[in-house]
Parts: structure tokens; C-alpha cells; sequence
């Protein structure tokens, strides 16, 4: 089929679905969607450990390693619609795939696509993501607040890593629509935290982010930030401060 992918990707028709999947994996894919229907409907039946979120992730076993499946799902005043988009405006998970591609590509940590499903119905599609599983790593408010807290040391490092990914992601043209401690993944390697940006199926592709870009992602941070600690009673005053100097460089 005649569609433009990232390099090392391919395109098929399976099953009813429209895949782009990277180069090796496409026989696993299309083996799962046309017995199961969907990659969702395979990892709800398979997971072997499930993820928190707005609807949960589920991790499967595939070839070569892990993978973290998500079926996108309408949040906010379009939540009625649950996980059906109109095919009008874009498919999100070919544009998740993309800005993903555009930011490895330039450098910014983000989990590797391994396939971008949607399942067209009509004038709607439902979709679904499938990403390499980053091990022994945990969202920025759980490495804070949650079951992985870290202590205060660790989270000034991972708090300070965020903000020069957040920094190394706007001067490469990636803004984020919408940036909160659960869009920043940190992985902890031989003690150093390596954060990792997440949900990218909105974000913006530029030539570089002007400073007001870089303000507007880091005032949704922020945002965030002090929505957990209205919900927590805590404060992460600190940490807030660890983050705009890893901005400021």
C-alpha cells in the first residue's frame, strides 16, 4: 500500500487493520491482529503486568523483548466519544510513531515504536501503540510521590535530568501538547536517572521551539506538579527548583 513510514518501518493491511510496523516484526503483528483482532484485545488476554493511565497499558512478551501496548482514549469534554476518532483529522498512533521517529532521531530519549495499528470503522478509527517496554523505570510522579519514591537526593537528580529533557526536546523541535509528571518516564542507569519523554501523539514538530514553546511546557509541569501535591499534601518545592535549572542548563 502506498504510504509515506519512517525509515525502518513498513506499511500492510491486516486483517482489516492498517499497521506500520518496524522491519522483522511484521508476521508477529499481523498473526496477532488477525486472531485477535486488535493488538489491544491480544495484550488485555496476555499482559504479563499491566500499567496505570488514563485507560491501562498493557506489557506483552514479542519478539526481540518487551513491548508496553496502548489503545488510545478520548479524555477530557471528548471522553463521551471513548476510543473512537474521526479519521478526518489524523490518526494518532501514525502520528505518535512519527514525532517519535523525528525525536530519536534528534537525540531526545523516547520509548522505540514497535507498531502503529488503527481500525477503521466508518469516519472513525480506534487505534492502538505498541513500544519498547524501558525497564526498572518509573513516571516522574511516582519516582516522587508513589510506590517508587527515590530519596530526596535521587529526585533532585531525576527532577534535574527532566528539565534538560524537557530543554534538549524543545531546541530540537519537539513541543509536547501536553506535559505532566506522567509523560516523563525515568529509567535509572548505574545510578544516573534517564528520563524519557512519553505520549507524543499531540506534540508539535518545528525547526526549533521558540521560548515561549519552552515556557508553555514548562508551566504545564508545573501545573502538574502542584496538582499532586493538592493531592499527596506534600510539596515538591525542590524538586520544582531541580527542574528549572535543568532547563536553564
Amino acid at each position: 500500500m502506498a504510504m509515506r513510514v519512517p525509515s525502518g518501518y513498513e506499511a500492510a493491511r491486516m486483517a482489516g487493520a492498517i499497521v506500520i510496523v518496524r522491519h522483522g516484526l511484521g508476521d508477529f503483528v499481523e498473526r496477532v491482529v488477525r486472531e485477535h483482532g486488535s493488538l489491544d484485545a491480544f495484550a488485555r488476554r496476555h499482559a504479563t503486568a499491566t500499567m496505570p493511565g488514563r485507560t491501562a497499558a498493557h506489557v506483552i512478551e514479542a519478539p526481540g523483548g518487551r513491548w508496553v501496548v496502548r489503545h488510545y482514549v478520548r479524555g477530557g469534554v471528548m471522553a463521551p466519544l471513548g476510543d473512537r476518532y474521526l479519521r478526518l483529522f489524523g490518526r494518532r498512533p501514525y502520528q505518535e510513531l512519527w514525532a517519535s521517529a523525528f525525536a530519536r532521531a534528534r537525540g531526545v530519549e523516547t520509548p522505540a515504536v514497535a507498531a502503529a495499528a488503527i481500525y477503521p470503522a466508518g469516519i472513525f478509527y480506534r487505534g492502538d501503540l505498541a513500544t519498547a517496554l524501558v525497564a526498572d523505570a518509573a513516571d516522574l510522579a511516582d519516582t516522587s510521590l508513589g510506590q517508587q519514591r527515590r530519596d530526596g537526593h535521587d529526585r533532585q537528580l531525576a527532577w534535574h535530568a527532566a528539565g534538560r529533557l524537557v530543554r534538549d526536546a524543545a531546541e530540537a523541535g519537539v513541543v509536547h501538547a501536553d506535559l505532566n509528571l506522567r509523560n516523563i518516564l525515568v529509567a535509572w542507569r548505574m545510578g544516573v536517572p534517564r528520563p524519557q519523554l512519553l505520549d507524543l501523539d499531540r506534540c508539535r514538530i518545528v525547526q526549533r521551539a521558540s521560548p515561549r514553546d519552552l515556557a508553555v511546557m514548562t508551566h504545564r509541569l508545573e501545573r502538574s506538579a502542584h496538582k499532586f501535591e493538592r493531592q499527596t499534601g506534600e510539596t515538591l518545592a525542590s524538586e520544582l527548583d531541580a527542574f528549572r535549572q535543568g532547563i536553564s542548563g
